[in-house]
């Protein structure tokens, strides 16, 4: 029976009934029927091909006719045939094996040279003596090395510059960058020479922002340049280079290895300041300084004019600044705008300075030494500190003009305030903050002094236990203390008395006996004595 998209189906009348005999020729039918199905060609949807030959089951597959026919090649060789592959016209991506292109296809290929050296006037390939010199050169052996920005430890560049041995090489090294906040590019360039053991006739010329310093030192064998952290994200591009009389020296190679944020390395050796001259170039127009002059010896600057005028001038476009250094014709007399014969300072206005004004000798005034809103005037007998004349606190603050500490104020009503003791006779007396005075004349302080006079007790309280010193009291039953002798009396047993026994209060104080004045009773006179 023809199975019905693609699934098998039994014959009808196949199945059996029990207890009851199978009948023969429904049976056989089945049979025959399945022995049919198996040999059939199976559909693909039953898992098959549906066909008897490789090319029809490619078809049911769907395969192309193109598949169909390399499936049907019966060798290797036809089947490469068939798809191109022993044809290297075919080949569109890859790498050939090595050895596939024989020498006499093109050229020497073992070792020898397709073309001819180059030369200045015809191409060819390079020589080994050529390509020894291209290895020599990188990019930056030709143009400045470029550091990174904002070295906070400071700039360290090495070169490949031998400096352990006794002499070497002279050198220069040109350091250019950004100043970030100065506005003002660095252009500094550095020499020196390594001769005897040293770095010798070094120095720099800076032509930009002025480096506050630059090292010159062996590290690890080689010679290194330091220059500290100045500017907030500044960089520099440098070319080092060895100055000498060599070809080999010619054209000039940046011998520049590294250029590292890093403070100056421990081991260094043949550690030298180089000195820094800056210049100050203009073409006429305003130069933007400032301009740091240092002379080791001599004059650092110096003007001459054989003019009526001065020697060297200045001044400022922006209202209440400007001044010159100078001094006078005969180099007598040296100040601020010097003038003429008489004077080492001349103007008339106002000298100005926002912190100390200092003198070696003595500040001479022909008038006040004017303070503002004060006045400090001398003379020969007299030294007078006062106000403007609309009256005011005169002070005197050791500790500085801001502290109260210590301060002495004298008032206008002619009051003296100190903070402190006021001291008289080179410090042997005084009078102290609480009000006390101590001095030679009292035997120390006066308070002491006057205590040992006696004091009179003005209350009217017979429960009283605080007397002053020397106060005296009749004391009943005192216990017979010897003349002077030391007791200690309470309240009696009524406010008439005082006692030497009983349960009262103590009266405060150290007391002693006057002497006994009724024998029968121990009756004392008692003075408190402290």
């Amino acid at each position: 029976m023809p199975r019905v998209n693609g699934v098998y189906q039994l014959l009808p009348g196949v199945y059996g009934v029990p207890n009851e005999p199978i009948a023969s020729a429904p049976y056989n039918s089945q049979l025959d029927d399945l022995a049919k199905d198996a040999n059939d060609p199976r559909p693909v949807t039953a898992g098959g091909t549906g066909a008897q030959t490789p090319g029809d089951a490619l078809t049911n597959f769907g395969f192309s006719a193109f598949v169909k026919l390399l499936v049907g090649k019966a060798s290797d060789v036809l089947f490469r045939t068939a798809i191109g592959a022993d044809d290297a016209a075919n080949l569109t991506k890859g790498i050939l094996p090595a050895g596939r292109i024989a020498d006499a296809s093109h050229g020497q290929l073992s070792g020898g040279n397709l073309h001819a050296a180059a030369t200045g006037s015809a191409n060819g390939f390079m020589s080994s003596a050529d390509k020894t010199k291209l290895d020599g050169f990188i990019e930056k052996n030709l143009t400045g090395w470029v550091s990174g920005r904002d070295f906070t430890n400071g700039t360290l560049i090495t070169t490949s510059i031998p400096a352990a041995a006794a002499d070497g090489d002279a050198f220069l090294i040109e350091i250019v960058g950004n100043s970030y906040g100065s506005l003002v590019p660095f252009d500094i360039k550095i020499q020196g020479y390594l001769f005897g053991n040293g770095i010798i006739n070094h120095g720099a010329l800076s032509s930009g922002k002025k480096p506050t310093e630059v090292w010159l030192f062996n590290a690890a064998g080689f010679l290194c340049c330091w220059l500290p952290y100045m500017e907030y994200w500044q960089g520099y591009t440098v070319f080092a280079s060895v100055v000498g009389s060599n070809v080999g020296d010619r054209p000039a190679r940046n011998v520049v290895t590294t250029i590292t944020n890093s403070a100056k390395p421990a081991g260094r050796t043949k550690e030298v300041s180089v000195p820094i001259t800056q210049a100050a170039l203009s073409t006429g127009a305003g130069f933007t300084g400032p301009v740091d002059i240092l002379a080791p010896s001599g004059k650092a600057l110096q003007a001459i004019t054989n003019g009526a005028d001065y020697a060297l001038y200045g001044r400022s476009l922006n209202s209440g600044y400007g001044g010159v250094l100078g001094y006078n014709y005969n180099a007598t007399r040296y100040g601020i705008l010097g003038y003429a014969a008489d004077y080492s300072f001349y103007g008339s206005g106002v000298l100005f300075n926002s912190g100390e004004i200092r003198s070696s000798t003595n500040v001479v005034s022909d008038g006040y030494l004017w303070a503002k809103n004060g006045q400090i005037y001398g003379s020969a007998s007299a030294l007078v500190l006062g106000t403007n004349g609309s009256g005011g606190n005169i002070y005197l603050r050791p500790n500085g003009v801001g502290s109260s500490g210590g301060e002495f104020l004298v008032t206008p009503g002619g009051s003296v305030q100190a903070v402190g003791h006021v001291y008289s006779g080179s410090g042997a007396a005084f009078l102290h903050t609480a009000g006390d005075v101590y001095g030679p004349t009292w035997g120390g302080y006066l308070s002491s002094y006057l205590g040992r006079f006696p004091g009179l007790y003005l209350g009217s309280d017979y429960n009283e236990l605080y007397f002053p010193v020397g106060h005296t009291i009749m004391c009943d039953a005192a216990g017979n203390p010897a003349r002077n002798g030391g007791t200690s009396p309470r309240l009696g047993g009524d406010s008439t008395l005082y006692s030497g026994g009983g349960s009262g209060s103590y009266l405060a104080g150290s007391w002693r006996s006057r002497g006994r004045v009724d024998t029968s009773t121990g009756s004392c006179l008692l003075q408190r004595v402290a």
